[in-house]
């Protein structure tokens, strides 16, 4: 039996299909063949996003061979990090370095600055940027001009770095770059972060559309190459469209992304793209009156990753403690917001860029929730001085709403309203809501009593629009209630199958006529030629589909169709 297993491995080899081959040189105890055939395609599955087959290869193995042999301690540190397990991944990563001594020097060189990046990882996460991108630099200059995978590794990880510290422009300068090599070298996995991490630079700079734009072309780039199938490795695009979707007050949409994204980011074991959605489904869960769904929730972020990005997590949280004292006036949640800024206060760590930005915003608004706008507005003055500097318009708008309420909270409604007729400007190209709505009954009544000039009709339209957005509609019950159903969430998982959001906006008799068509597999042009209208109208049809079922494409509205029951199994 192990002979055929051999003979079976060997010719899965020869036709590169390595995990079929690995398994069979495991099932004829041949690891000494396995371990080679590792070594020797560990690296490429590592940037492909193949973490899981990679690590259950490495787990198969004898742990003696694995520490035996140099690349193969690598590659297991590489799984380590990409899945959030620092505390293990220091253990690996010694290993690593004391059997550099071993190797070739021509090996050695590429796998110091594999090392180097690994190290710069962990630099980052306790944010120290500055070290991390020196070190991220040594990687550059350690690296052989023909090793791709490792340089676009670095650059990815340079990118990250730059959108963190708000030097946009290096960021997309290097994240472009990146995309393009990787696509060029098949790194599927790192074009994809690639693309996300610019969605992410667009969003900071106040891009909405151009962010949005980023996500839906990742999501469907991952459809393409995963077989119509949702591809993990595009889970931090779902993640990042979700936080759009809810900040323009697209609910259900949102919640379908966040939902897939926090799927994907289970079957990678990704804990970054978990907390990303877990940012947004926990406070959808207050919204629609869940608080003990929204503490599952935070109870597994925190869980995620050994302390790692606990402080971003606990940021999310203070940020979902004060959007409820707000909107609901919710006096627990605003004493648990007080008593983080107090610790805050005491103990705060200049090293983090954006997180000292994030959470120092965070104080101010503590502040002004407490009775204290005047030293809300101390404590905005330089922060708003340092996001403009920088073009960081998602924090800069952040400190402007607070400011705008100190203003009006100290009795000074004419500056008040200036500034708010501004920040109305700032925001109604890309068309912010939840910025506004997130600040309660205060921002309401700001709106409400904001004179318009009749002249700009796009401006009025916006106010409008922002004030049906907090006003329930006549006849109905609470606004979050009525928007928003929660169904009893399992206390098993918290990635739950059933909707936070039910379709509230119905598909109309010819909606649902198209979404047959399209399960039936008609084209665009087919579906016109069906319904004797054009294709711009299908296009119209589908559009209004997408939007109504929370979706980016025909398979996905398709899936969605089905799970609703509008279409059959």
């Amino acid at each position: 039996l192990h002979a055929l297993h051999r003979r079976a491995a060997d010719w899965y080899a020869a036709h590169r299909l390595a995990d079929e081959a690995i398994q069979h040189y495991l099932a004829a105890s041949a690891v000494e063949q396995a371990a080679d055939l590792i070594e020797e395609v560990g690296y490429a599955a590592i940037g492909k996003s193949n973490l899981t087959q990679v690590r259950r290869w490495l787990e198969k193995l004898p742990v003696d061979l694995v520490r035996a042999r140099p690349r193969l301690v690598l590659w297991r540190a590489w799984v380590l990090n990409l899945t959030g397990q620092p505390a293990m991944l220091e253990q690996w990563l010694q290993e690593a370095e004391l059997n550099l001594t071993h190797v070739p020097p021509a090996i050695a060189q590429d796998m110091r600055a594999q090392l180097i990046t690994l190290h710069a990882y962990k630099t980052r996460r306790q944010g120290d940027f500055v070290t991390a991108n020196a070190q991220l630099q040594q990687a550059l200059a350690d690296c052989t001009p023909d090793n791709l995978l490792t340089r676009t590794a670095i650059n990815l990880n340079l990118g990250f770095n730059y959108w963190m510290t708000g030097q946009f422009a290096l960021a997309e300068g290097v994240l472009e770059t990146t995309r393009h090599e990787a696509k060029r070298i098949q790194a599927t996995h790192m074009m994809l972060l690639a693309q996300g991490t610019l969605a992410n630079v667009a969003c900071a700079q106040g891009k909405l559309a151009h962010a949005q734009q980023l996500c839906e072309t990742t999501i469907q780039a991952g459809l393409d190459y995963n077989n119509g199938q949702p591809f993990p490795s595009a889970g931090y695009a779902y993640a990042i469209l979700g936080n759009i979707l809810y900040e323009r007050n697209e609910l259900i949409a949102a919640e379908h992304a966040l939902r897939q994204a926090l799927e994907l980011g289970e079957q990678m074991a990704d804990g970054t793209v978990i907390r990303r959605a877990i940012f947004r489904l926990a406070p959808l869960c207050q919204l629609a009156g869940d608080a003990d769904a929204a503490r599952t929730f935070w109870q597994h972020a925190l869980a995620e990753d050994d302390t790692v990005e606990e402080p971003q997590v606990l940021l999310q949280q203070v940020r979902d403690w004060l959007t409820q004292a707000a909107v609901a006036n919710d006096q627990d949640a605003l004493t648990k917001a007080g008593q983080w800024a107090t610790r805050y206060s005491r103990q705060q760590d200049s090293r983090h860029p954006y997180i000292t930005a994030s959470a120092q915003t965070l104080v101010a608004w503590v502040a002004l929730m407490t009775g204290q706008p005047a030293q809300a507005l101390t404590r905005l003055a330089p922060l708003i001085d340092a996001a403009r500097a920088v073009g960081h318009t998602q924090q800069l708008l952040q400190m402007l709403v607070i400011q705008v309420l100190a203003h009006a909270a100290m009795g000074d409604m004419d500056l008040a309203h200036t500034r708010l007729h501004h920040l109305l400007r700032l925001t109604v190209p890309e068309g912010y809501i939840r910025s506004f709505v997130d600040m309660g009954e205060p921002m309401h009544v700001l709106l409400s009593s904001l004179r318009m000039p009749s002249t700009d009709v796009a401006l009025t339209d916006y106010r409008t629009q922002l004030l049906a957005a907090f006003a329930p509609p006549a006849g109905q019950q609470n606004r979050v209630e009525t928007a928003l159903q929660l169904e009893t969430p399992s206390r098993t998982s918290v990635n739950r199958k059933s909707p936070i959001i039910n379709l509230v906006e119905p598909l109309s008799e010819r909606e649902l006529e198209v979404l047959q068509l399209v399960a039936a597999g008609l084209s665009n042009s087919q579906l016109a030629e069906e319904l004797i209208v054009t294709v711009g109208t299908v296009k119209k049809h589908l559009n209004n589909i997408y939007g109504k079922l929370g979706v980016a494409s025909r398979t996905q509205a398709i899936a969605r169709g089905r799970e609703l029951g509008l279409l059959a199994g």
